[in-house]
């Protein structure tokens, strides 16, 4: 056997052993990043959902906080000149979750606002801040 045929077996033998051995470093990252990829791709489908609902949200009329329903659930039981228990027997809830609602740490369901613009009475929409307050 020729001295270069000799040489150029162990080089290809030695070259294989490294494509063997980054082969398998690469298969052990794809493993790693396999599901690294799944959680990335059902993150986004998550943020996409999320933004269609923000979508429909702004849509709808957007956000309104707790704050807000706060002043105005106390301006209208207020202005219908209500006892708070009174007042949250015409809505059907606790007298502690009107309390709730008018300090803000808590805010009405769905069905509870409804029943809210049904007390509303006509052409009262938010509470106005004019002047001094009537005595």
């Amino acid at each position: 056997m020729r001295l270069s045929t000799a040489f150029s077996r162990a080089l290809q033998q030695t070259v294989r052993q490294q494509i063997r051995r980054t082969e398998q470093r690469l298969r052990r990252r794809l493993r790693v990043l396999a599901p690294l990829k799944r959680a990335v791709r059902d993150q986004k489908r998550m943020i996409a959902a999320l933004e269609r609902k923000l979508e429909r949200v702004r849509a709808a009329g957007g956000v309104r906080s707790a704050t807000t329903h706060a002043t105005e659930i106390r301006a209208l039981r207020t202005r219908l000149q209500l006892s708070r228990a009174n007042f949250a027997k015409r809505i059907g809830v606790s007298s502690g979750a009107v309390y709730l609602w008018e300090t803000g740490r808590a805010s009405p369901t769905a069905r509870s606002l409804a029943k809210l613009r049904r007390l509303r009475p006509a052409g009262a929409t938010s509470p106005r801040r004019r002047g001094r307050p009537r005595r």
